[in-house]
């Protein structure tokens, strides 16, 4: 007797790595459904034409659908605002409406059926004060209100599935403190009467939201020597904040402070990395040390619970320097592009939260 084939299909769920070098390269491997830790096994590597030659892109999950946004054509010169969806239950790829603004180097977050697209750097190295706002079930772009100043590699997260937030970046090649939340539809400081600022000057740094906290987990600090003369070195150091702690609603500011800058910091200091949340933890994939270009092979978790770092396991793969993550999940025995792509071998997750 056959069996139905609905009930042979068997569904994974599949971490993917995205090179942004333009190099086209993604690594995938497991998660593990039945501890809260990742189950490591060697990465495999495929290439995506969509990603070929394209640099400092950024990609959104929403509703299972890959959204690969924007970024830099390497071989026109140009920044782009395409947009292109990716669907891993049949492996099928559709061309959305552009990104009105095209563009690099930017920021972007997903609340319900929404992505946010914070800043950026727009062809010829202008920095954009742009925020726009695509509904990935009409399809359709809309202006959102500027940001208070133009930014490249800002950062920004959504915290409890309710505010956005986004903070750091640069402007005019120095690295920027600022701190914003977005409400009522308009950016504006954390704190009006007492503004909100980074303990440093960051950009392309993790911003990973855990339950009321923000964490800042390197990332490249400016800052200026006793000669005044401007340094640009890897972030060490590790803040978190409590948005909820708001020094302009407490008397005494004094007594209570939003920041907790005594967390211990990863062995490996790192930028441009990514993250994936897990349970009460944060695991940082690849990145670079900013002084020597060298790639951060290391996979470190945080435990936000404990307040410790562990070692992972090594990644052994290249182009990992500047590369953003994607949880998905699909049947493991689909056949992704022509000639493009492997069969995929079985794997298994656990329940994550991505940003």
């Amino acid at each position: 007797m056959m069996k139905n084939e609905a009930e042979d299909t068997k569904e994974e769920d599949i971490l993917y790595l995205f090179d942004k070098s333009g190099s086209g390269d993604v690594h995938y491997m497991t998660l593990n459904n039945d501890i809260d830790q990742i189950a490591y096994k060697p990465l495999n590597t495929v290439r995506w034409e969509q990603t070929s030659n394209v640099v400092n892109f950024e990609i959104a999950v929403v509703n299972n659908v890959l959204y690969i946004i924007g970024g830099y054509r390497k071989n026109a010169a140009i920044c782009t605002g395409r947009l292109l969806c990716y669907n891993p239950k049949d492996g099928t790829w559709r061309k959305r409406t552009p990104m009105p603004t095209p563009r690099m180097r930017f920021s972007a977050c997903v609340k319900d059926n929404v992505i946010y697209v914070v800043g950026g750097e727009k062809t010829g190295g202008c920095p954009t004060d742009c925020f726009e706002i695509y509904n990935t079930q009409t399809d359709v772009w809309k202006a959102g209100s500027r940001l208070p100043s133009p930014r490249v590699w800002i950062s920004c997260t959504l915290l409890s599935e309710k505010s956005l937030f986004a903070a750091g970046g640069t402007l005019k090649g120095k690295g920027r403190n600022n701190f914003w939340i977005y409400e009522c539809s308009q950016w504006q400081e954390l704190d009006n009467h007492c503004p909100q600022t980074l303990p440093k000057c960051l950009d392309r740094m993790v911003m990973a939201s855990v339950d009321d906290t923000i964490y800042f987990i390197g990332g490249v600090t400016t800052e200026k020597d006793r000669g005044k003369k401007v340094c640009m070195y890897t972030n060490p150091r590790v803040f978190a904040f409590k948005p909820h702690v708001s020094l302009g609603s407490y008397g005494s500011p004094d007594l209570i402070c939003p920041w907790d800058l005594d967390l211990p910091s990863p062995q490996y200091p790192r930028c441009n990395a990514t993250h994936l949340k897990l349970g009460c933890k944060i695991y940082l994939f690849g990145g670079s040390d900013f002084e020597t270009e060298t790639a951060v092979t290391q996979v470190e978790s945080f435990d936000t619970q404990t307040k410790r770092w562990a070692k992972e396991f090594q990644i052994d793969k290249k182009n990992i320097s500047d590369i953003s993550c994607a949880v998905l999940t699909g049947p493991t025995d689909i056949l992704y592009h022509k000639n493009l792509y492997k069969w995929l071998p079985a794997m298994i997750p656990h329940r994550y939260i991505l940003w």
